[in-house]
């Protein structure tokens, strides 16, 4: 391990491997004296490095999947599982610690040539585990931290219209499913904070939704927000609150005998009555939230108040929609050609 310069900059040269390669690493310093004192504080994390207990990626992966298995969801568990698959099949069974920066990189650029969708997921839940092997003292640091992803080109939210929407409904046998679909299109409330959603946070007097963050559940930002029902909705609910009368408020709006209903069951029910339909394929469960969203949009409303109603933590996720409202824009000016 030596300190070089080049360009009026110092750089450390250390050894990697048992060919003798050099991992080239910039101290960013002009002068000698910061090199060194860059050199002497690289030196005291290394011993640090050294203290961590050794592991293999095969070891930790099974340590890791055994504690997300416990604290998240059996989705979370599942894309996990096929994600460690792919990365011991591309790194083999290492050490943890020699995982680094530059086969990360070359890692997540093979994800990319071959079209995997999700990569960001994918980034997210291995710097998650990264994470917890510092905790665990496996690593002294995330390889992840250095490396950002592109950004790729947004796809327009696909959406249905109420025409699209009846026409989907029809399609449809389950009479509580037809009321659920209905309900996502007027709320754009995500699928699990429809799920979880109790009697006892809708409000009919005062016509408000409470999306909540409970025990049991918590909204994907943590951020609680209050959505207006409109008069098509109030109908709705109006009519499916007598069935609940005899029972406790805390009794989940769309149930089965009592029980939440299932998100993965719900989306291939979705699909299915899709498949009876002409409407484009690719819409999915999701895309009742757009619909709302980009009705909202057309109708003049500004986007920081769908920011709200969507519980959105950032304006640039709702900005997605900003197309629709230059199309509208368009629309009025062509009034003029009449």
């Amino acid at each position: 391990m030596y300190l070089y310069k080049r360009g009026g900059i110092y750089y450390l040269a250390i050894p990697k491997g048992k060919n003798g390669k050099l991992k080239k690493i910039s101290t960013r310093c002009k002068l000698k004296s910061d090199a060194n004192k860059f050199l002497f504080q690289y030196k005291e994390k290394l011993n640090e490095v050294d203290k961590t207990s050794e592991i293999s990626l095969s070891d930790f992966r099974e340590k890791w999947l055994e504690y997300v298995k416990y604290f998240c969801s059996k989705k979370y568990y599942l894309t996990a599982k096929s994600l460690f698959k792919r990365l011991e099949k591309y790194f083999g069974n290492i050490p943890l610690k020699d995982l680094d920066v530059p086969e990360f990189e070359k890692f997540f650029m093979s994800l990319k040539q071959e079209g995997i969708k999700g990569i960001k997921t994918y980034y997210a839940i291995i710097k998650s585990a990264l994470n917890k092997a510092i905790d665990w003292n496996y690593l002294f640091r995330n390889p992840l931290l250095k490396i950002k992803l592109p950004n790729n080109p947004r796809n327009k939210p696909l959406y249905l219209t109420e025409e699209d929407l009846d026409y989907l409904i029809m399609k449809e046998e389950d009479p509580l499913y037809r009321k659920f679909y209905f309900f996502a299109f007027h709320t754009g409330m995500r699928l699990g904070e429809i799920t979880n959603l109790k009697w006892s946070e809708i409000d009919l007097k005062e016509r408000i939704i409470k999306v909540i963050n409970t025990q049991l559940f918590t909204t994907k930002n943590k951020k609680e927000r209050i959505i207006p029902i409109n008069e098509k909705l109030f109908n709705l609910l109006k009519s499916m609150f007598p069935k609940v009368l005899d029972i406790t408020k805390d009794m989940y709006l769309f149930n089965k005998k009592g029980f939440m209903l299932d998100g993965n069951y719900i989306n291939r029910r979705f699909k299915r009555a899709l498949s009876k339909t002409d409407l484009n394929q690719s819409l999915h469960i999701h895309s009742l939230r757009h619909s709302f969203a980009s009705k909202l949009v057309m109708n003049g409303v500004s986007l920081y108040a769908i920011m709200e109603l969507l519980g959105h933590q950032d304006i640039k996720t709702t900005q997605i929609y900003s197309h629709l409202k230059i199309d509208s824009l368009k629309d009025a000016v062509k009034m003029l050609e009449l």
